[in-house]
């Protein structure tokens, strides 16, 4: 019984000392996960912290016109994902795009942003759209952060 009690405390520890709360009374994910060069996943309206410079990340907004799986498009579209990025000396909004019609997690569905000496790479945001819409509060950016 100790033992499971101890687990349990263990456990709860880390969900605690990983996330933090912003006066803004956001969530921000600050876990050892997230290292510059890694993949990172940020869903609409949280913000995440990179790094030991705690680079914070906020997903704004998104503007979302890739075409739908499963339907003939004119264009395949593109879904455009507004992130604030702040930290020491730097207080910028970006803007990452993600390809329509692109399914490779590679990179090479988005683009690159530089904001300072950070290198912003887009690769994709899930879910990509279907026939039905997807609310902004269901999207999930993926991106990579490198110095």
């Amino acid at each position: 019984m100790k033992i499971i009690l101890g687990l349990f405390l263990a456990s709860l520890f880390i969900i605690i000392s990983c996330t933090n709360k912003l006066p803004d009374g956001k969530t921000t994910n600050q876990s050892p996960a997230n290292e510059f060069g890694k993949v990172l996943f940020l869903k609409y309206g949280e913000s995440l912290l990179v790094g030991k410079e705690n680079i914070k990340i906020s997903f704004l907004d998104i503007k979302e016109s890739r075409c739908p799986k499963g339907v003939n498009c004119i264009t395949e579209g593109k879904a455009k994902v507004q992130l604030q990025i702040q930290g020491k000396d730097l207080n910028e909004t970006i803007q990452l795009v993600a390809k329509g019609l692109c399914y490779k997690i590679d990179g090479s569905c988005g683009n690159e942003v530089m904001a300072n000496e950070y290198k912003f790479q887009m690769i994709n945001v899930d879910p990509y759209p279907v026939q039905k819409p997807v609310t902004k509060e269901e999207n999930v950016v993926k991106f990579v952060v490198s110095k």
